[in-house]
């Protein structure tokens, strides 16, 4: 995070757009990530080999979600840039129909949703 963003202040401002029915759950998320990943940031992310940062999502074959259930957890790293970083987000929060009003999203090519949905509560070591 950037060291002068303000994440309570980021966030309230987000939710109230939410409740307002101005923006969907995750246009709140990627505005978020853009008001509080800074470029340091993004570079600490990037280049951290010790520390890797590691983001969790199960793909949806074919856009199912009943094949979702069956999907192993996926630990994403290796982010590239930015967009990379808050679409590994995006993916990781992508609650179907509630996030962005569709039933999967988009990540490096899969369609993928919240690993969450499937009931798995643990990450694989």
């Amino acid at each position: 995070l950037s060291s002068n963003s303000d994440v309570m202040l980021c966030s309230q401002e987000q939710s109230d757009r939410c409740r307002d029915g101005k923006q969907k759950i995750g246009m709140l998320v990627h505005n978020m990530l853009d008001d509080l990943l800074d470029n340091a940031a993004v570079q600490r992310i990037i280049n951290n080999k010790r520390r890797k940062m590691h983001i969790a999502m199960v793909d949806a074959p074919s856009g199912s979600l009943m094949k979702a259930y069956n999907q192993p957890i996926k630990l994403c790293s290796n982010f590239t840039d930015k967009e990379d970083i808050r679409n590994a987000v995006l993916a990781s929060t992508h609650i179907p129909y509630i996030a962005n009003g569709n039933k999967t999203t988009m990540f490096r090519g899969k369609e993928v949703v919240d690993a969450g949905i499937t009931g798995q509560m643990f990450v694989p070591a």
